[in-house]
């Protein structure tokens, strides 16, 4: 709130005449205001998007207007010492371009922790992103372009038609969604004092490259669904074999005792989902459309704190809480007054609650084994918490059919929730 507040009040000085006439321009009170109020507009757009909520109405138009109005009078190279912006954020066009670059990043699939860290990188590699009044360069069409006369975010520029080439800005963005694929292929992101999972650089660099597009189209539908978040809820709401024990193995109580979560957000994750004696907390939704790799589904405002990117799912269609429908993994938030809305893609039509053991039969905790499907996986896949496995080790598991072997394939997916293996069976015959 106070952003905003601050943002209103340097854009009110920038548009005032007493600030835009030539005396006041030269002693530094237009450039200045124009910076600042540059400057908490994109604080404005990290707060919201941390919200998983849109911009208010009139954001983008006034954002523009800063922008032309800086054009108009060549501020926008005017550099400021400010040890609150990185180097190449100290002048009202990178200012801009950032806030614009942090738009186009698909912000509704980060995790809020990952925000401020891709809102930072954007700042240090804008250099890599530019703006024209032509569509065209040597590379090719420009990705994206800004209608400055009005009050819409950056557009890809295929659906240019329509708007007055006078009030077109066009943003190329190719070169830095290359350099940002290039970062992530690194180690470690230590020349930029910024540590990002490579999934999280990978999806930036997709969404400012113009190509994160939707593969299967949607089928829109109202229908009724029950919800339950967490891997230890969806253990909790499944059948568990009698073999199952109800309590959490020792390995599972000497991690939690000795903080073996804690580099992955542990507390947060134990808290949400370890608890295997509860019962599971449904809430009930109702799904909005969906296609043949998942959904989105609407809940209402209270729970919301319960979904988070990357957090595995279980959705019981209907009233009834019987028959599982599939499980998923969110993929997006969004935040709207009749309450969050979220993306699930489907990870398995059909699970099965598992106890593990390693070679020695030892036991490692309980898991979410996902059965071969035709149409999403050749092998069978396993959920289970973050460091309870590793890549080429042996394991049991009971389905409650006795023990089977699996050696443990490549790590598919992991997120601070869960983390997903490929299996490969090994056989039976150890009871």
């Amino acid at each position: 709130v106070m952003h905003h507040e601050l943002a209103m009040a340097y854009a009110l000085a920038s548009f005032d005449p007493v600030c835009s006439v030539p005396k006041a321009k030269e002693s530094h009170l237009l450039p200045m205001a124009l910076y600042r109020a540059l400057q908490y507009q994109g604080r404005v757009l990290l707060w919201t998007a941390h919200r998983y909520q849109i911009p208010s109405r009139g954001y983008w138009l006034q954002l523009y207007r800063l922008y032309r109005l800086a054009e108009i009078y060549k501020l926008l190279s005017t550099r400021y010492d400010d040890d609150d912006e990185p180097e190449p954020c100290r002048t009202p066009l990178w200012l801009f371009l950032r806030t614009v670059l942090f738009a186009l990043a698909n912000t509704r699939r980060l995790r809020q922790r990952d925000m401020p860290t891709v809102f930072a990188l954007l700042g240090l590699a804008a250099m890599d992103a530019w703006i024209d009044k032509e569509p065209f360069h040597e590379q090719g069409l420009a990705e994206f372009f800004l209608d400055m006369s009005g009050d819409t975010p950056p557009l890809p520029s295929r659906v240019i038609k329509g708007r007055d080439p006078a009030a077109l800005r066009f943003l190329f963005t190719r070169p830095l969604a290359q350099a940002l694929a290039q970062l992530a292929l690194r180690p470690e992101s230590a020349s930029l004092n910024l540590t990002l999972d490579r999934a999280v650089l990978l999806r930036v660099a997709r969404s400012l490259g113009g190509v994160d597009k939707r593969k299967l189209p949607r089928r829109d539908e109202t229908a009724a669904c029950h919800c339950v978040t967490g891997l230890g809820a969806l253990l909790g709401a499944l059948p568990v074999p009698a073999v199952i024990s109800a309590k959490p193995s020792d390995t599972e109580r000497d991690m939690r005792r000795s903080g073996a979560m804690n580099n992955y957000g542990g507390e947060e994750i134990w808290n949400s989902c370890a608890n295997y004696d509860a019962e599971p907390n449904f809430i009930e939704g109702r799904i909005i459309n969906s296609s043949a790799r998942g959904c989105c589904v609407i809940w209402p405002s209270l729970p919301m704190a319960r979904a988070r990117i990357g957090e595995v799912i279980g959705i019981w269609p209907g009233t009834s809480t019987v028959n599982l429908g599939f499980v998923g993994a969110i993929r997006w938030l969004e935040c709207y007054r009749d309450g969050l809305r979220f993306g699930v893609e489907r990870l398995a039509s059909r699970v099965v609650a598992v106890q593990l053991y390693d070679a020695t039969s030892q036991p490692k905790g309980k898991a979410v084994l996902l059965p071969a499907e035709p149409d999403l996986r050749p092998e069978p896949e396993l959920l289970t918490l973050r460091t309870v496995l590793e890549e080429g080790e042996v394991i049991q598991i009971d389905a409650g059919r006795g023990l089977m072997r699996y050696w443990v394939q490549e790590l598919s997916e992991t997120t601070p929730s869960f983390a997903r293996y490929a299996l490969q069976a090994m056989g039976a015959g150890l009871d």
